[in-house]
């Protein structure tokens, strides 16, 4: 190969390079995997006896309120056994 000729080749390398650490200057590069992990306890934000209250209270209002459906329950039935 001619100087002229490696002159060249060593001069388009180089730009390859400085092209490549232009492309690549401002990448994060990911950290590899691993398993994450909570080291903090679930919060409480009810006591068991504060959750049995709600539950309770929940189930009187539907007891003397009730739901109203949408549909009539002939339908749901109908739906439900297909």
């Amino acid at each position: 190969m001619s100087s002229r000729a490696n002159s060249r080749s060593m001069e388009a390398r180089k730009s390859r390079e400085r092209s490549r650490a232009r492309r690549t200057a401002g990448v994060l590069h990911q950290l590899p995997w691993r398993s994450v992990t909570n080291p903090y306890a679930p919060l409480e934000m009810l006591s068991a006896e504060q959750l049995q209250a709600i539950h309770l209270i929940s189930l009187r209002i539907l007891e003397e309120l009730g739901i109203e459906l949408m549909t009539k329950a002939s339908e749901i039935e109908r739906n439900f056994d297909s």
